[in-house]
């Protein structure tokens, strides 16, 4: 049988154990054939050696791990992963290390995707009680088509959808390669947007976006390149630099309605202000970084 579905997660964490959570929730997929699937791991020159995670037996899924000769972050990886794909592989889904899914979100994607070229789901947000969707309140379920049980084809721009109020999470998408088989992340966005911008290639590249609203994917804890830098820091000057970046990038790549391009030029006025302060706050507290740091906007 051919492993036509390959799970891509890239790897970067300081903590044992992480990992062999997320690879274990693709072990327990239910009503999907194992045989037909590879978890294909990218070691983006972790300190934490994702082997110590690995050891044991996974059959009847197969575990693969390819290693990075240098860090580039989570896009890079992913395209890495991508690149490695054989011809067999015509599904393709996206799991973070520090994640995990329900035991039942790929047979579910698998069926969705009879009706589209690209899924997502509902999830559970790092520490939330609430799930994303309903936490967010950015999609009415109401306003989409029900295919089936939980899961609808989106209808609406989704373009203008990701940048007015993203609902795709990374660790919740599935597709089909051979509709968007050269896509790839943009790996100089790699603190902020890499993600939006690879799901805004998709709907120009005129994916059919089907989604489950029942969340399947929990969101745990581990390194975070997006999240967690804190006001005043260098780290916060990269990210909102890189955030103002991927922004002014969609706005030239992407055909957004007017009320998008002013959604997003309100935004990129609010950053421009956030990163002057973090810069003042940073100035008078720890000048000698700021020599270091050497970005502009």
């Amino acid at each position: 049988m051919a492993r036509d579905i390959a799970v891509v997660i890239p790897f970067f964490q300081r903590e044992a154990g992480i990992l062999r959570r997320a690879v274990e929730s693709i072990a327990k997929q239910r009503d999907v054939d194992l045989r037909r699937v590879t978890a294909l791991i990218v070691d983006d020159c972790s300190p934490q050696r994702p082997s110590a995670d690995l050891d044991g037996h996974w059959e009847p899924l197969e575990v693969r791990l390819i290693k990075r000769p240098v860090n580039g972050g989570p896009g890079a990886s992913r395209n890495t992963a991508l690149d490695a794909l054989g011809d067999e592989v015509h599904l393709v889904a996206f799991l973070d290390s520090d994640d995990q899914w329900n035991d039942d979100h790929l047979a579910v994607a698998l069926r969705a995707l009879a009706s589209g070229t690209f899924f997502f789901a509902n999830f559970f947000q790092l520490g939330a009680q609430q799930p994303a969707f309903e936490r967010a309140g950015r999609i009415r379920i109401s306003d989409h088509e029900h295919l089936f049980g939980d899961c609808y084809r989106f209808r609406g721009r989704m373009l203008d959808q990701i940048y007015i109020g993203n609902v795709i999470g990374t660790s919740t998408v599935v597709f089909r390669r051979d509709a968007h088989r050269a896509l790839r992340f943009a790996t100089g966005f790699r603190r902020a947007g890499e993600d939006y911008l690879m799901w805004s290639s998709f709907a120009a590249n005129n994916a059919v976006f089907v989604f489950r609203s029942t969340p399947s994917v929990i969101y745990g804890k581990g390194v975070n390149v997006y999240a967690g830098v804190t006001y005043g820091t260098v780290a916060h000057l990269a990210r909102t630099r890189e955030e103002i970046a991927y922004l002014r990038h969609a706005r030239l790549r992407f055909p957004l309605a007017e009320a998008t391009q002013a959604h997003i030029a309100r935004r990129l006025k609010h950053l421009r202000r956030l990163y002057w302060r973090s810069f003042a706050r940073l100035l008078v507290h720890d000048p000698l970084a700021l020599l270091r740091d050497r970005g502009s906007i």
